[in-house]
């Protein structure tokens, strides 16, 4: 079993957001733990990279609060998340630039990323707030 470490941000009065340290192509910062997202977003601003291969995504389309936005999907080599590495994990490319200018007045890391229930479902992730961690089930 492995275990990453989170933060609670807290954003208003019982208002919070649950984010852990990561590093993601020499960029650190923080992933906010959006499990209601279906998949795990990176910054397209950090990986902008022209060795990144673009995967097929003419049908993926995703919808949230700011309405329906078609995505760029990439297989990552390496997210480091605490003391967890990731893998070859396809992610989505998003500019999260407005994201980290809302929260600027809240947290002094930067947003690289949200993950999301791939993640979680992957890795059985359960979140346990009392000890502040997140324990993953590893395959072996």
């Amino acid at each position: 079993m492995n275990y990453i470490p989170f933060k609670l941000i807290n954003l208003e009065n019982d208002s919070y957001h649950i984010v852990v340290s990561a590093n993601v192509n020499n960029n650190k910062g923080v992933l906010v733990i959006d499990t209601g997202a279906s998949k795990t977003v990176i910054d397209e601003n950090i990986v902008n990279s022209p060795s990144l291969e673009l995967l097929d995504y003419k049908n993926v389309v995703s919808s949230g609060l700011g309405g329906e936005i078609k995505l760029q999907l990439t297989k990552l080599p390496e997210i480091k998340i605490t003391n967890f590495i990731l893998s070859n994990f396809v992610v989505a490319l998003i500019d999260l630039s407005h994201i980290n200018k809302l929260y600027q007045k809240y947290h002094n890391e930067p947003i690289i990323g949200l993950l999301g229930s791939d993640f979680f479902l992957k890795y059985k992730a359960n979140i346990d707030y009392d000890q502040k961690i997140i324990s993953l089930k590893i395959n072996e």
